[in-house]
């Protein structure tokens, strides 16, 4: 009889996440992997955003960065929002399903915080950008 890993399991292994049977907690899961996903890519594009701004790149190129920074951030608030309504319909019949449901929540508590510093950087780099345009123009 073949072993049944959890999907969890597999993407906490960095493995392929394959879900057999779809139901609302598989469905969960699935959204799990792909918000941890979306929150690397984000953190990713913070670190370009701060990066870019300390070389001295040119207003373009920061403002592309920060766009895809702001569709990061829009995405993440995206699968959070329908994560945080998945949760609230969970039936907690099982331990396994009361353990994910209190995964789920902790991390979008360390998606809000995560979210609260990442756009904290990014008003900085407004402002930023904002004295070098006035600065600028006074020269």
């Amino acid at each position: 009889k073949a072993s049944r890993q959890s999907p969890g399991a597999a993407a906490e292994r960095g493995g392929p996440v394959v879900v057999a049977v779809a139901s609302p907690m598989t469905g969960a899961m699935g959204r799990e992997a792909v918000l941890d996903q979306l929150i690397a890519e984000l953190d990713a594009t913070c670190q370009d955003l701060i990066s870019a701004k300390l070389a001295g790149q040119s207003e373009s190129e920061l403002g592309e960065i920060h766009a895809r920074y702001r569709a990061h951030s829009g995405e993440v608030c995206r699968v959070v929002d329908e994560l945080e309504r998945e949760s609230g319909t969970l039936r907690l019949s099982t331990q396994e399903e009361k353990g994910l449901a209190e995964k789920l929540a902790a991390k979008v508590d360390a998606i809000a915080n995560a979210k609260a510093v990442t756009d904290k950087w990014s008003a900085k780099l407004s402002e930023l950008i904002a004295e070098r345009e006035a600065i600028v123009e006074k020269v």
